[in-house]
């Protein structure tokens, strides 16, 4: 995610919880007056990149999208980055490590109770 889709999805999750959902329209004029002079088209490809990504949804309302919402994943964004984070440490750092460890350690009984009774 870039910095200007992570500035939009901070400013959603500080503006959603006063409705229900946000309205794309008034959201880009709010978020241009406001938070950063950006152009619409700017902040709509933001949006879509978040609904593609699935950090925002479409409210319908008879039949239209009139505007988006949080999904549970947009919300706590940042609690999923740094899940994906740990996993990264423990699976490229911690794993490693250990296998390391555990070979050294085999190998160094092999050394010191196989060798020997083979070449006294």
């Amino acid at each position: 995610m870039d910095k200007v889709s992570k500035k939009i999805l901070n400013a959603i999750i500080i503006y959603e919880p006063d409705s229900s959902y946000l309205n794309y329209n008034d959201f880009c004029e709010t978020y241009r007056v406001d938070i950063e002079p950006l152009s619409f088209p700017v902040i709509k490809a933001c949006l879509a990149y978040l609904k593609g990504e699935g950090y925002i949804d479409d409210v319908y309302i008879n039949g239209q999208s009139t505007g988006f919402t949080l999904t549970h994943k947009g919300r706590n964004y940042k609690a999923f980055k740094w899940i994906a984070a740990k996993q990264f440490i423990f699976n490229s750092i911690l794993v490693p490590i250990g296998v390391s460890l555990v070979t050294t350690l085999i190998t160094l009984l092999i050394t010191l109770c196989v060798i020997p009774t083979f070449f006294p």
